[in-house]
């Protein structure tokens, strides 16, 4: 039987690889659905060679094809349990009979598969289409809407990115914080997360003041923190107009309000709040670098 053992050592053909891509350091995964795609393609072909009494050698090609492209799929975050569960049922049915065969050195590529067995296939390939037709439709799967001139992977898989090409790295103590922060931020974002998106965006800016400003400045972090009197020390100090300007007019229509338990951001909201968070960052970033510079003898 020698096509079966062969069959063994053939170079697994393979759809998508590589199943789960998981973006950067989010708990979001994103799925490679194209492996469906691949799975309706390897089954078709299935279904194909067993019609006309397929032989043992027109089934090994298409069926090696359904077991890898079935690997694939059950390899995805997608949550459609009972169809793996099905599809692992029809490649197991057909290569558990292959393996059966290998003992009957008598039997040859050219005989004709059992009715019996072709109509077991059928039966097993039809309940995997009957089971995944209907859970496919209720499956977890979103489609992310896009946010302005955003790239959504980058929204999600690398939020700092939104800023200037290194800026955060001029960062230095605040720095795992506004990371951490903006990335959040840009996550929420992209998932239409709208209030969110100012919690995380604020508490970046208000890290910056606190962890690179003050200790600049030599201000002690006061008693009463909030971004009002954060500003108002930043002012006393006499940090560039423009900053505090913009940290002013933040503080009242966006920073203020959104404390309060009843304020809730739609998208325009929180795209427009994000984008003034991001300028204000940058121009601080660069503001402190001037300033270390200035401080250096």
């Amino acid at each position: 039987m020698n096509l079966v053992q062969d069959s063994r050592k053939l170079v697994r053909v393979r759809g998508p690889r590589d199943g789960i891509l998981v973006l950067g350091r989010s708990d979001v995964e994103k799925a490679n659905t194209l492996c469906l795609y691949s799975l309706g393609y390897a089954m078709g072909n299935l279904v194909e060679a067993l019609r006309s009494s397929p032989t043992l050698e027109s089934m090994v090609e298409s069926s090696v094809l359904a077991r890898d492209n079935v690997e694939t799929f059950a390899s995805q975050p997608l949550i459609l349990p009972q169809s793996k569960e099905a599809a692992e049922a029809v490649t197991s049915t057909i290569m558990g009979w292959f393996e059966e065969l290998l003992d009957h050195e008598e039997i040859s590529p050219k005989n004709r598969l059992p009715k019996e067995k072709v109509l077991e296939f059928n039966e097993a390939i039809s309940r995997f289409q009957t089971i995944i037709s209907s859970e496919l439709p209720r499956a977890n799967i979103y489609y992310v809407t896009p946010k302005r001139a955003y790239d959504t992977t980058i929204l999600i898989e690398a939020g700092e990115r939104v800023l200037p090409r290194d800026s955060i790295d001029k960062l230095t103590l605040s720095k795992e914080k506004v990371l951490k922060d903006v990335r959040e931020a840009t996550k929420c974002l992209a998932l239409s997360n709208h209030t969110a998106v100012g919690f995380h965006i604020y508490r970046a800016i208000e890290a910056i003041i606190t962890d690179e400003y003050f200790p600049l400045l030599e201000v002690d972090l006061p008693k009463n923190r909030n971004l009002g009197n954060y500003i108002k020390i930043l002012k006393e100090k006499n940090v560039n107009d423009k900053i505090t300007g913009i940290l002013d007019h933040i503080k009242d229509n966006y920073r203020n309000p959104i404390s309060h338990p009843e304020e809730f951001w739609g998208q325009e909201q929180a795209e427009g709040a994000f984008g003034l968070a991001v300028s204000v960052i940058s121009i601080m970033i660069q503001d402190l670098v001037k300033l270390k510079t200035a401080s250096i003898p």
